[in-house]
């Protein structure tokens, strides 16, 4: 049965809309995470049967909403740090939304709209998540600021895969199961799949929730138990922090090296210093926005890592940029496995264990387990994405169009 031309745009414009409230609702201050996980499926099933200008839009207008309605505090900090007028500060911070966000979504939805009369409907959701996730990896290049994998901070027993593939590997599975029950939900309402085909095509996607979440408790068991090569106190890192902080810009600190930070590509010092025999590295505020910056001090020797967001920018927006904020610091240090101490301009900072549990309160007397091994997404990087995103292609490409 066919849809509408019609109906079929007002389908787009409902799911793109939808879409990007439900991503908001999953990111803090609300937090129900479980939105997120229908977000990629009412995005491209609502815009695979559009017309390829309409495909585009959608997902221009799915991000610009929802980074808009994510960065709602996005104005007012530019007008505060950076003394623009209430209307300049809008229009940047809605053009680096449209910029970051807006455009590599519409390419994605355009993408997945041209795969879609190419490719098996049964290999719709794989091709599709991995234009997803690869999509996140371009806005990672630029600001990753709320992927739909940060999304899922607090759920533990998820995000312990994030050290096999960054927080990429967390969004690949929501992303995953979404899809493919959005295509199941959407054949059987057209009759175009019986049940029992519906039931093969959420096989896969059940199963990769059911090996991350085995996955996720026994690395929780490993990460909570604190091993041997430990602090016995915190208390020896926190007391020295804003010395450290200022200390790692210096000309004198230990280990100094250079490393380019995106988006602006200025190179400075990220500097890896030892305390009370303790290797610790002091990180600006937007460093935890990128894994690649963290790497480089795990591989310097970085022990612990200490975040400062007693900025600026931060400082001028409400707690809810720092809570979002706190969301990547938590990814960061699941896939790095390293404890991370940090400090904002909202409370009196936090202590990110190793298997991405928040303590808030002052972390006196507590064991912090030290690791001195490389984990798996800290030695390949993202090189498994790109590989997934290169097959993708091919499948697409050998397709024949309908």
């Amino acid at each position: 049965m066919k849809t509408p031309r019609k109906q079929r745009l007002w389908i787009g414009l409902a799911g793109s809309v939808a879409a990007a409230v439900l991503f908001a609702l999953a990111c803090p201050p609300f937090g129900y995470t479980l939105t997120a996980w229908l977000v990629p499926g009412i995005l491209l099933v609502s815009v695979r049967r559009l017309p390829y200008r309409h495909a585009f839009e959608s997902g221009l207008l799915f991000g610009v909403v929802s980074g808009g309605l994510v960065a709602r505090w996005l104005p007012e900090s530019l007008e505060l740090a950076y003394g623009l007028s209430p209307l300049a500060a809008s229009l940047a911070a809605y053009a680096g939304i449209t910029v970051a966000v807006g455009i590599p979504c519409a390419l994605m939805t355009l993408a997945f709209a041209y795969a879609s009369r190419r490719v098996k409907r049964q290999d719709l959701p794989l091709v599709g998540t991995f234009f997803w996730v690869t999509t996140e990896w371009v806005r990672s290049q630029m600001l990753g600021w709320e992927l739909i994998g940060h999304t899922q901070f607090r759920e533990l027993w998820l995000i312990q895969i994030a050290d096999l593939g960054g927080v990429f590997a967390v969004s690949f599975v929501v992303v995953f199961v979404s899809v493919a029950f959005a295509e199941a939900v959407s054949g059987l309402a057209t009759r175009t799949h019986s049940l029992l085909s519906a039931g093969r095509s959420v096989a896969l996607p059940i199963a990769a929730v059911a090996i991350s979440a085995s996955y996720g408790v026994g690395a929780l068991q490993v990460y909570d138990a604190s091993p041997s090569a430990a602090i016995s106190n915190v208390e020896t890192v926190e007391p020295e922090r804003s010395a450290l902080l200022h200390a790692s810009f210096s000309p004198a600190a230990l280990s100094s090296r250079q490393i380019a930070t995106r988006p602006d590509l200025r190179f400075r010092q990220v500097s890896t210093i030892e305390q009370n025999g303790v290797r610790v590295s002091p990180l600006e505020c937007e460093d935890v926005l990128y894994a690649g910056v963290v790497r480089e001090v795990v591989d310097g020797g970085a022990d612990v890592l200490i975040n400062n967001c007693r900025v600026a920018w931060l400082a001028a927006a409400d707690s809810v940029a720092s809570d979002q904020h706190l969301a990547m610091a938590v990814l960061r240090t699941v896939e790095s496995r390293r404890f991370l101490v940090r400090a904002t301009n909202h409370n009196d900072g936090e202590l990110i264990t190793a298997s991405g549990a928040t303590l808030t309160e002052k972390p006196s007397g507590i064991s912090m387990a030290i690791s001195d091994r490389s984990t798996r997404y800290m030695q390949i990087g993202d090189s498994w994405l790109l590989l997934g995103f290169g097959v993708s292609l091919i499948i697409v490409g050998r397709g024949r169009r309908s």
